[in-house]
């Protein structure tokens, strides 16, 4: 890790309710950011901050772990937090020292009630936060059932900077609203993928999509 100014550190919890994707989605940021080689799975007990026995048993995050990575000339200090209700204590003691929080919305099971107490201790503590609808490639997968799910219960404004191509078994990249980029991937679990332009068929939905961006964002 190369010597980063203070001014550059970010300190990030990840949150969401158990089963939403949190350690997933850390491993994942860890593998495309350089900061590990291999990416690790849950379920075969693998993964960076799912580390203790009993987490690898349970398959799930039972106390908060921490892990790094640098991005973009920022180092990010990433804090996998347990989503179950029962450990809640350690997600919210963690929240109070951080700079912001990514919430983690499953895009099967939309917004559950450890999600919107977590969305609550954030509101608390004034942290900036991202949420990340994740799971598209799961069966009953929908991104803009969970986007009205995510308005209704958490955040009325919320509005994405990125939309799904495809959806379920059909789930192949996304569009990047604010550069107006499609990006797919690869797959093979390799973390690439190829920026290609917007094809007519997208445009529509994409131009409709951003409009809504810029509005909220002049708001």
């Amino acid at each position: 890790m190369s010597g980063i100014g203070i001014a550059r550190i970010r300190n990030v919890a990840i949150v969401a309710h158990g089963g939403a994707g949190k350690t997933t989605l850390t491993e994942a940021m860890l593998f495309d950011a350089g900061a590990t080689s291999r990416l690790g799975k849950v379920e075969d007990g693998t993964t960076v901050t799912d580390f203790d026995e009993d987490e690898i048993k349970r398959k799930m995050s039972v106390s908060s772990a921490f892990a790094f990575c640098e991005w973009k000339g920022c180092k990010l200090n990433l804090i996998d937090t347990p989503g179950a209700s029962i450990f809640l204590t350690d997600t919210r003691n963690c929240m109070r020292v951080v700079d912001g929080a990514v919430v983690v919305v499953s895009g099967v099971s939309g917004v559950k009630v450890q999600t919107e107490k977590v969305w609550v201790y954030a509101e608390a503590e004034g942290l900036a936060r991202a949420i990340i609808i994740n799971k598209m490639d799961r069966e009953q997968a929908d991104f803009f059932r969970t986007l009205e799910d995510i308005r209704q219960h958490l955040c009325p404004v919320a509005t994405p900077i990125q939309i799904p191509i495809g959806t379920q078994a059909s789930f192949m990249g996304m569009v990047d609203l604010l550069r107006m980029k499609v990006l797919i991937y690869q797959g093979e679990r390799t973390g690439k993928f190829s920026e290609v332009e917007i094809s007519p068929d997208l445009r529509p939905k994409a131009e409709q999509m951003q409009a809504a961006l810029v509005e909220a964002v002049a708001e």
